[in-house]
């Protein structure tokens, strides 16, 4: 028994060394974890903002047309709308391709 341990110890084998080696990396592959789940986190809350923010401006639209009173003013709250009416669709769309339910949302 002793032989092999001192052989072991001549090519370099230390078991702390090992474990600690192994432990370390456990270590890493943990914190990569965390991260990509943090940013996949912040990722999810930005786009449901997005999506809750290009509401609001939809609706805020909507009452602005009800009220235009010139030919310029209905013009351009039907340009808002309609602009509004795309940019929630693609991000209700994006939601979808990341399996996020955006729509009990609003």
């Amino acid at each position: 028994m002793e032989l092999n341990r001192q052989n072991n110890l001549q090519v370099g084998f230390d078991p702390r060394n090992i474990l600690s080696r192994l432990s370390r990396s456990l270590y890493i592959k943990r914190r990569k974890k965390e991260v990509i789940n943090t940013a996949q986190e912040m990722e999810r809350n930005e786009l449901l903002q997005s999506i809750r923010d290009v509401y609001d401006e939809w609706v805020n639209a909507n009452r602005n047309f009800e009220y235009a009173e010139d030919e310029a003013s209905v013009d351009y709250y039907t340009y808002r709308i309609k602009a509004c009416e795309v940019r929630y669709d693609y991000f209700l769309k994006k939601a979808k391709q990341k399996g996020i339910d955006a729509g009990k949302m609003v």
